[in-house]
């Protein structure tokens, strides 16, 4: 809806119009995370997880909870390769959408919010549904699998031109999107545990925002590079970078079977208390 609305907003597209969107945006994200931080977590649970928690230094943790344990970094760079597969296209896909399909700033900007639609829909029944009925290890393989063949569909399309064959691919795209981070925040979960919360979480978020910044890095080099070296070829800029989240998310897929989660909690749970909030990861 976010999306659609700015979309809206932008037309008649100007620099000083998207100038003045940003900011009113900017405002509007601060003020609800005012509003929407104080009490999200009951001062007792962090107060018995912190106390558990202090009982080892934290430079022993460090090593033993993270460095020291091969799952943990396992899973860390699959959390980071999920990412780098799923949002290279995040800065790509609105200039692509300009070149090959001819849409506006404010058309282009709109098909966020398709992808915002099927990602939406994806986590819903995810949480609802199918993480429980299929585990959310296959929900995760079967999402970045939809990821993947949307990429291939969005490089053939980008050949006809046809701007609503590309709002389709990007809803799909978002539902595939949405099933693979759903399964993947229910991973994060299963490696955390109370007194080691702070920790792990906060390493799942350095993989997390790692990944989306080295996408947007490597997006924006692959492209620029390709088009300085092929005179211009557009297909040939946007395709490649298209196929080479196709194989980084392969290689997640691959990766994350590799991840043995009962392995990873006894050895947690070597230098803190607390179990997880959910069942091991299953086929």
């Amino acid at each position: 809806a976010g999306a659609g609305i700015v979309g809206a907003t932008l037309q008649p597209y100007s620099p000083e119009r998207l100038t003045v969107v940003v900011a009113v945006i900017g405002v509007m994200a601060l003020v609800f995370a005012f509003i929407a931080a104080p009490g999200q977590e009951p001062r007792d649970v962090a107060d018995r997880g912190s106390q558990a928690a202090r009982t080892q230094d934290f430079q022993t943790i460090v090593k033993s909870v993270v460095l020291g344990n091969p799952q943990v970094r396992r899973f860390f760079v699959v959390v980071m390769l999920t990412l780098l597969g799923t949002q290279i296209q995040d800065v790509l896909l609105e200039p692509y959408a300009a070149v090959r399909f001819g849409m506006t700033v404010g058309e282009s900007s709109q098909l966020t919010a398709f992808w915002g639609l099927g990602t939406l829909v994806a986590m819903l029944a995810s949480g609802v549904y199918l993480i429980k009925r299929f585990g959310y290890l296959r929900i995760y393989r079967i999402g970045l699998s939809v990821v993947a063949v949307m990429f291939l569909i969005i490089v053939a399309i980008g050949f006809t031109g046809n701007a609503n064959l590309l709002r389709l691919a990007v809803v799909f795209l978002g539902l595939g999107t949405g099933l693979a981070a759903a399964s993947l925040l229910v991973s994060m979960i299963e490696f955390t545990t109370e007194a080691r919360a702070g920790l792990l979480i906060g390493v799942w978020g350095v993989a997390h925002q790692l990944g989306r910044a080295m996408a947007s890095l490597l997006g924006g080099i692959v492209v620029d590079g390709l088009m300085s070296v092929s005179g211009g070829n557009e297909m040939l800029a946007y395709g490649t970078a298209f196929v080479l989240e196709i194989g980084l998310i392969v290689v997640a897929i691959g990766l994350i079977g590799k991840v043995n989660v009962a392995e990873a909690q006894a050895s947690v749970a070597k230098f803190g208390s607390g179990g997880t909030a959910v069942p091991a990861m299953t086929d």
